[in-house]
């Protein structure tokens, strides 16, 4: 799928330069603000743990992901010799995404499943 270059269609001033300060280092920023903002210490704790949420939270919904996991075929973190969980099952972690970020942005269960194609099992009446 092609991308759009937007960075490079921007040429500075001669004689300037940009600066491009990327939160991408800082890694799931917008949980680490929705940790700061709510001041919720499993969260914060995680944050600080440099677990990947996305992927923990995909083992938590999908018991084959714990499965890989637990026989040490995939792990939630490490350095690239490792198979990475986000890299071996990201079909699973953008479910958890959606998730993770629909929790945070009040999606209603109505417009996850919407998301996620699911249907949405209602009470009998």
């Amino acid at each position: 799928m092609p991308t759009l270059q937007i960075r490079n269609s921007i040429i500075p001033e001669s004689g300037k330069v940009f600066i491009v300060a990327d939160y991408g280092l800082f890694g799931q920023l917008d949980l680490r603000v929705l940790a700061h903002t709510s001041g919720c210490p499993d969260l914060i704790g995680a944050l600080k743990s440099g677990i990947d949420l996305h992927s923990h939270t995909a083992a938590q919904m999908y018991p084959h992901i714990q499965d890989a996991i637990d026989k040490g075929e995939v792990s939630l973190e490490g350095d690239r010799s490792q198979r990475l969980v986000k890299d071996v099952y990201p079909s699973e972690r953008r479910s958890a995404k959606a998730v993770n970020f629909g929790i945070a942005y009040g999606l209603t269960s109505y417009g996850l499943a919407k998301q996620l194609n699911l249907g949405l099992c209602l009470p009998a009446e």
